[in-house]
């Protein structure tokens, strides 16, 4: 015979069934919760199958949600729903006890009146002492408050009792209503549904639990424990920041005897207390001490544990209380400057290593911020840093993250936890908070997908593709359920939570070429694709049929669901349409009757519509009205003329739209009146392609062509008025050569400035001369003090290098864009290179001596004279005829096209010694040519590795200088080999190359918009001189997470993204002139490595 006894975790009870020596022991709420909650569904199906409309599985699952793992109270719902055997209107019953609130009424009653006697029966006790009754009342009113699980001895310590045995007196006789589990002792509710009644005063009466009061309480109380932290700095003693943190000998167990689980919960939770408990106008004071003494050791904590992600989670929810600290502005700055330092250390690579907190952090924080004012006084300089470009950072910018591929699509789910990232055919799940991949890649198995979505659930994602051939379409399966028919997949989606292939493959069988845009339905029912034939398609997620198609007059470019559903917007390169989603059928008219409305998406309520219209070779930005198809808002004004946006974004909270310009940067306008609030902003190194927001509208997300994701913080502190001048010669540098002498070299920018530089100083401007011309400067040179300039207005104009005044010129010369200048040896002639002609100009008067020379084919990207002066040389984009030799006497070609390349020439180059020309070409090759024969110089041309787009002899013409894409490579001019590579930094292809006269520098020019000065001698030359005084770190190079590392890969300091591309290499550059200023980083005398220690003295 065996005897089955069940009863509530009382106290005795569970006492005697722990002692006896009992068969077999079983504890509901310690068993599988799926089991459970499985056998509990089967209960409710059972029971309420007897009602006239048996519930729907939706229903019946939310009732399983709210029992948890406690048949209590699923009988209890049975009971009240199955009233009077099912008469008394069973189905408004489940509605009511499904929308049941915090308000008790007779759907709660039979609970309320078990936990009533419970806790009548625990706190009601005449045997209990005041003090036993007041500690249960803590221990209560704590776990029930409590963000998550405490132990019993993170209750002894975080309620101050300091005493374990009383918190597990206090807890014995609430072992009904809570759950002691573990090794550990957790304690947490029994049941989701006893929260809820203690913080209803009509329900619990005499044993209410004020949320307001008790959360304040604990938010004193997790200050106090972070108060106690000891040591306040290094506090696992690591010994080196050289080591990421994973690295460190024995960190797991060093970590866990340093942060105990209370100072954990207080240093994740004290926000989210202070929040529940709606008190930090009452905590200005404990705020202003976590701000400016304790911030630092408390992020020490949540890194070293792994939880920095509830540290940018506190940063955040303070933000949301500036309205409550009116009056303490100075905490409110703080504040701000706070977030910004927690988001930026936990969203990037330098969160790796905890020391870094202080080495890098610390000390790349902008000197007149909150934050510096708070702690840098206490930093020893882990390493020097200066720079023009410390000023000059881009505020704004959080973080950036590298892929492989091209970020073509991107996506921010509902929730604003993750992205969907299209990588070339694959998508990619990150989280938002660093970047890291979380799921994926998910294959598509087709060609680059353009476009991603996410349901509004954020259950599901979905992508479209152009196919990989003919036959391509779109549809949607369930698994076993029906297969594609088209060879080309189009559409796929996914669970984004397991991965799972649960939409798709999804094609168009023959009805299209290529989806490039699709968006979910709100209801998640249907998908609309629109495709490169003109075509808007609408899908059924549910089997994958086609509902309807209708016909757009050109490429579909954009699709949008109104937020209710009932409308499709979809944008063309001619016109905007309106559709009902259900039939198909378009608007009376097109409302939008703007050129060639590329880009669009909805505000979050439906009523406005912003997009990208095009028009001759600019774009603009405007908001219409959906109902009426009035314009509102636009166009959009920015200080540069030039417009080409690629990416537009409308903030959920309708306060501001952003956009991304072709020239890579990003623009911010308010939606209030148009004013632009934020940019440039400039870091991207390649063409922007998407643009998401997160779903509050504080964090904007850019994608570009080369893989680099940005995040940028859009909060109203950030949004700051832009400067209109157009005159910086900072600003995106098109051209660049040095002096005669080499002590000067003279850039050109778009903006059409020119500036003159010293070759020595860095970053010190000599002169600006005076803004003559108005477009922008494509070629310059350098002659003793004169320097000439065209523009792509078809003007030249020289300068005196002294004084900056013009002293020729503008001169419209009648030949359009000149992108090919030079001045001859002798300073008196000026050579132009323009559409398929070279002509020559007097110097002294800008009248045409010879010309136009028309032999060459295409556009002439190079002219250069031989050092004697009497031939010059061209050459063209034209694949067939692009290099020719000119008599400068008499414009006799000498000999050419000369037959070697087989695509472009981008540059050409005589030897000092006027024996070879050199040339560079997209064929990724390079041609020594013998300069008096035109025939080449060597047995083969010299392969490169990318497209040539600079080539420069050395003056002793032993050398020659080629650039590619982030590459100088220098070669052996009497073999073609390679002798080594110079570290360019530069984070774009190299434009230009230029050995400097003296032959001991290298003058490079990139896309990047900046010009580097680079030593010109090779690696084992530097070594060969090096002076022993230098500091033991030697060479270093910097890594596609920031990381500046040594030749034992060591972490020596992490540079924020917003200074990298102003970031001067060690023993290679020498000068750096650009839009981003330059950073010097000296590592001599500094506290790092096994010295890091010594970087900071804790100021308490």
């Amino acid at each position: 015979m065996k005897f089955i006894v069940s009863s509530r975790p009382e106290p005795q009870i569970r006492d005697e069934m722990t002692e006896e020596q009992v068969e077999s022991r079983l504890v509901l709420h310690e068993l599988d919760t799926g089991e459970v909650q499985a056998d509990i569904r089967t209960y409710l199906e059972d029971e309420l199958k007897q009602m006239k409309s048996p519930p729907a599985t939706e229903q019946v699952i939310a009732l399983v949600e709210r029992a948890g793992i406690l048949f209590i109270y699923a009988a209890t719902a049975v009971r009240y729903i199955g009233y009077d055997n099912f008469r008394r209107n069973p189905n408004g019953r489940l509605r009511a006890l499904l929308d049941v609130s915090r308000t008790g009424t007779k759907k709660t009653e039979e609970i309320d009146q078990l936990y009533m006697t419970i806790l009548e029966a625990a706190l009601s006790d005449p045997g209990l002492e005041e003090d036993e009754r007041d500690d249960m009342e803590q221990v209560l009113r704590t776990v029930v408050c409590a963000r998550e699980p405490l132990t019993v001895r993170s209750l002894s310590e975080l309620l101050q009792i300091h005493d374990v045995e009383r918190i597990q007196a206090a807890l014995r006789p609430l072992w009904s209503v809570l759950h002691v589990f573990g090794e550990n002792e957790l304690v947490t509710t029994l049941h989701a549904s006893f929260p809820d009644f203690m913080f209803d005063s009509a329900r619990s009466k005499a044993y209410y639990c004020d949320p307001i009061s008790h959360n304040y309480k604990l938010a004193e109380r997790c200050f106090d424990q972070i108060k106690l932290l000891r040591p306040r700095f290094n506090l696992c003693s690591l010994e080196s920041s050289y080591l990421p943190d994973d690295e460190v000998h024995h960190i797991k167990e060093r970590v866990a005897n340093a942060v105990s689980p209370e100072l954990l919960y207080a240093c994740r939770y004290w926000a989210g207390h202070i929040k529940a408990g709606n008190c930090a106008s009452s905590m200005v004071e404990y705020l202003r001490d976590f701000l400016t003494q304790r911030l630092l050791v408390w992020m020490e904590v949540l890194n070293l544990k792994k939880q920095i992600k509830a540290g940018k989670e506190c940063m955040k929810l303070m933000i949301e209380w500036q309205n409550e600290l009116l009056g303490h502005e100075d905490i409110v700055e703080l504040a701000y400057d706070a977030q910004k330092f927690v988001d930026i250390f936990a969203s990037n690579p330098v969160s790796q290593s905890t020391p870094h907190i202080y080495v890098s952090m610390l000390k790349f924080w902008p000197e007149s911020s909150p934050m510096a004012k708070c702690y840098i006084e206490f930093s020893q300089g882990p390493v020097q840093v200066d720079g023009t470009a410390l000023d000059r950072r881009q505020s704004a910018h959080l973080s950036t993250w590298v892929f492989e591929s091209s970020v073509d699509a991107m996506t921010v789910s509902p929730d604003g936890l993750h992205a969907a990232l299209a990588l070339d055919n694959e998508v990619v799940l990150v989280d938002l908070s660093n970047g890291v991949a979380v799921l994926g890649p998910l294959k598509a198995n087709t060609h680059k997908i353009e476009s991603v979505a996410f349901s509004p659930n954020g259950n599901r994602v979905v992508a479209g593709s152009l196919g990989t051939g003919d036959g391509g379409g779109i549809c949607a399966y369930s698994p076993g359920r029906w297969e594609p028919q088209g060879k080309d997949v189009m559409i796929l989606g996914w669970d984004t939570r397991t991965g799972e292939k649960i939409i798709g493959p999804i094609t168009l069988n023959g009805r299209g070429h290529g989806v490039i845009c699709l968006s979910f339905s709100p209801d998640l029912s249907r998908i609309a694709t629109g495709t490169l034939d003109h075509m808007v398609y609408m899908w059924s997620v549910e089997d994958g049929k086609m509902l309807y198609r209708f016909e757009a007059k050109t490429t579909v470019g954009t699709t949008v669901f109104s937020p209710e559903g009932a409308r499709t917007t979809t944008g063309t390169y001619e016109a905007t349409d309106i559709w009902d989603s259900q039939t198909g059928s378009t608007t009376p008219r097109r409302p939008f009757n703007a050129p060639r409305i590329e880009k669009i998406t909805h505000s979050s309520d439906g009523s406005r519509i912003v997009g990208i219209t095009y028009e001759l070779h600019n774009s603009a930005i405007c908001i219409w009205d959906t109902q009426n198809g009035d314009m509102i808002l636009g166009p959009m004004e920015k200080p540069t003329s030039a417009r080409s946006y690629t990416a537009i974004g409308y903030s959920p909270d309708g306060r501001f739209i952003v956009a991304a310009d072709y020239d890579r940067t990003i623009w911010v306008w308010s939606t209030q009146a148009g004013k632009l609030v934020l940019g440039p902003l400039r870091v991207h190194t390649g063409s922007i392609s998407t643009l998401a927001l997160s779903p509050d509208g504080s964090r904007i997300f850019s994608g570009c062509e080369n893989g680099i994701v940005c995040t940028w913080g859009s909060q109203q502190r950030n949004l700051v008025s832009i400067s209109n001048s157009t005159n910086d010669p900072f600003d995106d540098i098109n051209c660049a050569k040095f002096s005669s002498d080499g002590t000067r070299f003279v850039t050109g920018s778009t903006n059409g400035t020119v500036g003159i530089w010293s070759t020595y100083d860095t970053g010190e401007m000599g002169i600006v001369p005076a803004k003559v011309q108005t477009g922008q400067i494509n070629a310059i040179d350098f002659f003793e003090n004169r320097v000439v300039s065209s523009s792509n207005d078809g003007k030249i104009c020289v300068y005196d290098a002294l004084s900056g005044k013009p002293v020729l010129g503008p001169l419209d010369i009648g030949l359009g864009w000149i992108p090919a200048l030079s001045y001859s040896p002798n300073g008196k002639l000026i050579a132009t290179g323009s559409n398929n002609k070279v002509d020559l100009w007097d110097a002294q008067n800008g009248t045409r001596v010879l010309g136009p020379f028309t032999d060459l084919s295409g556009c002439v990207t190079s002219v250069r004279f031989s050092p004697d002066g009497t031939h010059i040389t061209g050459c063209s984009d034209d694949s067939s005829s692009n290099i020719i030799v000119w008599d400068v006497s008499n414009g006799r070609n000498m000999f050419g096209a000369l037959d070697g390349h087989h695509d472009s020439v981008h540059s050409i180059s005589y030897s000092p010694n006027g024996a070879l020309i050199a040339s560079g070409s997209s064929d990724d090759t390079i041609i020594l040519w013998d300069a008096y024969t035109g025939k080449g110089a060597l047995s083969s041309p010299i392969e490169h590795l990318g497209s040539v787009n600079g080539v420069s002899f050395s003056p002793n013409s032993t050398r020659l200088a080629s650039s590619s894409w982030r590459s100088i490579l220098i070669y052996d001019v009497q073999t073609g080999h390679k002798l080594f590579e110079l570290l360019s930094g530069h984070e774009d292809g190299i434009i230009s190359v230029e050995y400097s006269p003296d032959s001991t520098r290298i003058l490079s020019l990139s896309w990047d918009m900046s010009v580097r000065i680079h030593d010109a001698r090779s690696p084992d030359e530097r070594a060969l001189s090096r002076s022993a005084s230098v500091s033991e770190i030697g060479d270093w190079a910097i890594n596609d997470d920031g990381w500046v590392v040594d030749d034992q890969s060591r972490l020596l300091v992490w540079v924020p993204a917003n200074l990298r591309r102003a970031l001067m290499s060690p023993s290679t550059m020498q000068n750096m002139v650009g839009p981003q200023g330059y950073v010097r980083l000296k590592f001599d005398k500094s506290h790092m490595g096994e010295a890091w220690a010594d970087s900071y003295t804790s100021q308490l």
